[in-house]
């Protein structure tokens, strides 16, 4: 597994990479406002922290489409806790990821830089030590960090507990080195079979009985705990759903937007394109709509969860002194533009994510900042709230989301 992991990758994602960079930079130029506020709502943001800085919780979202949520526009009643969120504080409807997969997006959220940049691009490498992350960077100013991942890309192996104090995985080392054996897997499968059984059959092997739903009730669990433990003094708390990731199976009562619900769901995708930008083959009509009913499902189930965790926050006494920035690392194709899932190609389906931010009493509630934003807006956004210097060597396009 060492040897595999040291492989050299495909070019297709340095290519990405390369493509996600020039995208951030064309949005470097665009215009900063921010939009218009509710009467009477206060503009400034300042301290509201018990020793008067705010704490912050960051949830990241993963495969989660912007167009799939009720607050973007999405027919089905998927996100009532976060459209409710963005009512009381600012919905960015023009948000970018800086890649489709996740770990040079994740990066990218952590350190406010490119991928390019960072060098978590591939499949094998990791956070750069010489990168600064939010943790590292808010840790000397007196704030309490956790990292909670139910993705295996992001966990200590890979670089993301830097600057953690506390860092929950719901995997541990061993299933990070069979996650780099699926990737060899998934290109040997291809060769010899399009609808990749085998790499499938070795995937719900290695997942078991942890569903993507099952990760991120686990990791709710774990969050609330750990507030009720840290929560007293400013703290910094990233949390990593799974729910809508690929398999999409939702329990009962959230499969409610599945047309058959005696079909059973699409485990074997036909040909998927794993090269950059090529095409794979169709899925029946029927199939696709079930897939996407599915994936709703999922949504409405994470959605749930962070109303959980937004409940706790607030019967804490947190809630008012407590920055919530919700995201999502990138999201999913179905078929859109001749492919299924994601790190295939850079189309709105994969890099349009939803970005909500609410800070009670000091950033402006019901607003729909319609100004293009990046994920590597976050991390100076989240310094400057907290009163911490922002480091050199940022992208001249990456600068606080609530600048203007």
């Amino acid at each position: 597994l060492r040897a595999i992991a040291r492989r050299r990758m495909p070019r297709w994602l340095i290519v990405g990479a390369g493509l996600a960079l020039a995208a951030g930079a064309v949005g470097a130029t665009w215009s900063v406002e921010t939009g218009r506020a509710r009467p009477g709502t206060n503009h400034e943001a300042g301290p509201a922290g018990s020793d008067g800085r705010p704490s912050f919780l960051v949830i990241v979202v993963d495969t989660l489409r912007a167009d799939h949520l009720g607050c973007y526009g999405y027919a089905r009643p998927t996100s009532p806790v976060l459209d409710r969120l963005a009512g009381e504080g600012v919905l960015f409807t023009q948000a970018f990821a800086q890649s489709s997969w996740t770990k040079p997006s994740t990066a990218s959220i952590f350190t406010g830089r490119f991928p390019l940049q960072h060098q978590a691009v591939y499949e094998r490498s990791k956070v750069p030590d010489a990168e600064a992350t939010i943790p590292e960077l808010l840790r000397p100013a007196g704030y309490r960090t956790a990292v909670l991942s139910g993705n295996p890309w992001v966990t200590p192996e890979y670089g993301f507990d830097q600057g953690t104090d506390d860092f929950y995985s719901v995997y541990d080392e061993r299933f990070v080195r069979v996650t780099l054996l699926m990737t060899v897997l998934k290109r040997l499968s291809l060769l010899v079979d399009g609808k990749m059984r085998l790499y499938n059959r070795v995937k719900y092997l290695v997942l078991g009985e942890l569903s993507t739903t099952a990760r991120d009730t686990r990791l709710v669990d774990e969050a609330i705990r750990w507030l009720g433990a840290h929560g007293a003094r400013p703290f910094f708390l990233y949390l990593h759903l799974m729910s809508p990731h690929h398999p999409y199976d939702p329990p009962p009562p959230f499969d409610r937007f599945v047309p058959d619900r005696s079909r059973p769901p699409v485990t074997n995708y036909p040909r998927k394109s794993y090269e950059f930008f090529a095409h794979g083959a169709p899925l029946p009509e029927a199939d696709l709509a079930d897939m996407v009913a599915r994936y709703d499902g999922d949504v409405l189930y994470a959605d749930t969860e962070i109303g959980r965790l937004l409940a706790a926050l607030a019967r804490l006494g947190l809630r008012d002194g407590t920055v919530v920035l919700v995201t999502a690392d990138h999201g999913e194709e179905f078929y859109d533009h001749g492919s299924f899932e994601h790190g295939h190609s850079l189309y709105n389906e994969l890099i349009h994510v939803p970005l909500v931010l609410r800070y009670p009493n000091h950033v402006p509630a019901g607003v729909r900042a319609s100004r293009p934003v990046m994920h590597v807006d976050v991390l100076p956004t989240v310094l400057r709230l907290a009163g911490v210097p922002v480091p050199h060597g940022l992208h001249p396009g990456a600068g606080s989301l609530l600048r203007g």
